[in-house]
């Protein structure tokens, strides 16, 4: 046994393990088993989103513009032109900068620039993780007599996790119009954001920056997954005779991850003063004032049916299966002691599964359809929102954070939540609607199939040539049929692919000892490789938010990479461990 102190968060890892084998006759075991337990803890900054042009997700509200209309200085939500191409082209859309309030002219001047970036979602984090593994391997062996020779090899593992993840993070930085209006501003990120205060470094970064009237998140998030591996392996060795022996294998691995449920519940600071983020002295120890008490749930907000806030909760669940079958046979005939024939056959089977289930945000996510949550259950039976909540606290102990960073927040204790309102019932109930589908994930649901059949032969040879020089090789020739059924989702309608191919792969590798010192080598071939299944699935992605626009859509037609290949060198070994070499290749890919 082992185990190891973490001091961060004051836990003990500890870790056990076992082996046993013997002997019974002509019967062999062997037998090990480990199992380990581990609680982890890590905070730190990040910015989940990196960084982006300072007009992407339509730019800030702009500086105060005089109306001749109206007396005084003013923001009249006037369309602006975008600086950076990436960001958009043309104007930004008019009338997104709810609050009527402007921007600091001369911060805006200094962001409003092509090639100044800023922070897109700044905050702290923190995730804990309380892990259990164990691992089991078996290996048995049976030798009736000198001519058969039967084994088993298997292993077994499970891991498994419980994580919570917490985070404060500027949510309005990473954020567009999203949907708000005049008449719900909520949630309006960026356009409806000031500038009061900026410094850009000579890279054009943003490392200090404050900022009027921002929306925070305070989230906790809340997953168990389970994932069981598998492997076992049946070999047969039989020598039928003097010169022909048989071998046979089949065997099968496979993985299982599941993951019951993942639940994120997050409250939000909407329309808060006087935040600050500065990394002008440590880049990745910034000190971030979020101008509030991050501290006091009275300044968060969970539901407001006033103002048609819906709770933020989102709810998943996942499994992905992964399960291979391999089957082959092979014989090996000994001509003489310079030649020798070997032939077989294979067979494999992959499966791939993955399934995914989610909340649609119809549901109550951050939407004003006030029918999704029963809000008057809710106040009635929570009056006070302390109760279904917790702290982080001790956050960046050790770290060397800045005097005056946040070193404790609030944040939805998950557990509490789903005890009471009952979050994984997949129902309808008194609080609002939790039911989960596939409607809102149908990209991660997808499945491939594909079956592999080969033959193959080969001669191997070992001559001796010009004065008893070395001349050993062999050629091959293989034969692979490969049939694949990719199935996902194109739009909302599933599709079920076939395609299928075949390949005939000839190789020869050969090589001659010139001196006893000095071997030329030489080897041709043709090869091939089968597309990632993640390449298969007939569905996809479209991401159109910033920057580069992407799209990520699979083509269950795709063909295998093809190859000929060819190698040769030319090897010197003046002494023992001592080498050199010069080798030429060429390969045809297509």
């Amino acid at each position: 046994g082992q185990g190891a102190y973490y001091d961060n968060n004051k836990t003990f890892a500890p870790r056990v393990a076992g082996l046993i084998s013997d002997t019974f006759g002509d019967f062999g075991a062997l037998v090990s088993v480990a199992y380990s337990t581990r609680k982890a803890q890590e905070d730190g900054y990040s910015d989940t989103s990196q960084s982006d042009y300072s007009d992407a997700l339509n730019g800030f509200c702009g500086r105060a513009t005089d109306d001749p209309n109206q007396p005084g200085s003013q923001v009249v939500n006037t369309p602006i032109p975008y600086v950076n191409p990436l960001s958009g082209t043309g104007n930004r859309p008019a009338n997104q900068c709810f609050s009527g309030l402007p921007s600091n002219d001369a911060a805006y001047s200094k962001v409003n620039q092509p090639n100044v970036f800023l922070p897109r979602n700044p905050g702290l984090g923190r995730f804990t993780l309380d892990q259990k593994r164990l691992g089991i391997t078996v290996a048995l062996q049976y030798k009736p007599s000198e001519k058969t020779q039967i084994t088993l090899d298997g292993v077994y593992s499970q891991f498994d996790q419980n994580r919570k993840d917490f985070a404060l993070s500027l949510a309005s930085n990473n954020r567009n119009v999203n949907g708000a209006t005049a008449a719900f501003p909520l949630f309006a990120g960026r356009v409806d954001t000031q500038l009061l205060d900026v410094n850009v470094d000579p890279t054009g970064q943003v490392d200090y920056m404050k900022l009027n009237n921002v929306d925070i998140k305070q989230i906790q998030e809340v997953s168990k997954t389970r994932t069981k591996t598998y492997e076992f392996g049946l070999t047969l060795k039989e020598a039928l005779s003097d010169d022909l022996t048989f071998d046979a294998k089949i065997g099968a691995a496979g993985s299982d991850f599941n993951q019951p449920f993942d639940v994120f519940i997050s409250y939000d600071g909407f329309n808060k003063n006087g935040y600050s983020f500065d990394a002008r002295n440590d880049s990745r120890r910034p000190l971030i004032n979020y101008g509030y008490d991050v501290d006091n749930v009275a300044n968060v907000t969970f539901t407001n049916a006033g103002t048609g806030l819906t709770p933020d909760i989102r709810l998943v669940n996942a499994r992905v299966k992964n399960n291979l079958f391999t089957a082959a046979g092979n014989f090996t005939y000994r001509a003489s002691d310079a030649l020798s024939f070997k032939a077989g056959a294979q067979y494999k089977r992959f499966n791939f599964n993955a399934r995914q289930n989610q909340r649609p945000a119809a549901s109550g996510n951050n939407t004003a359809d006030l029918t999704k949550f029963g809000f008057a259950q809710f106040a009635a039976d929570f009056p006070n929102l302390a109760a279904l909540s917790t702290s982080v606290t001790g956050f960046g102990e050790g770290l060397g954070l800045p005097a005056g960073s946040v070193n404790s927040w609030v944040v939805p204790d998950v557990n509490a939540f789903i005890s009471k309102l009952d979050l994984l019932c997949n129902c309808v109930n008194k609080y609002g609607d939790f039911t989960v589908n596939s409607s809102a994930a149908l990209a991660q649901n997808r499945d491939v199939r594909e079956e592999d059949k080969a033959l193959y032969g080969q001669v191997n040879f070992d001559f001796d040539v010009l004065g008893g020089r070395s001349l050993r090789g062999n050629l091959g020739l293989r034969y692979v049929r490969t049939d694949v059924v990719s199935a996902g989702f194109t739009g909302n309608t599933r599709v079920s692919v076939p395609n299928g191919y075949d390949d005939f792969l000839p190789s020869a590798n050969v090589s001659l000892e010139v001196t006893d010192r000095l071997i030329l080598r030489a080897a041709a071939a043709k090869v091939m490789a089968r597309p990632g299944l993640g390449n298969l699935n007939p569905g996809g992605s479209i991401n159109t938010t910033f920057g580069a626009q992407v799209a990520t859509i699979g083509n269950p037609l795709l063909k295998p990479y093809r190859a000929k290949n060819y190698d040769l060198s030319l090897e010197y070994y003046p002494q023992k461990g001592a080498f050199y070499g010069i080798a030429l290749f060429y390969k045809d890919v297509g």
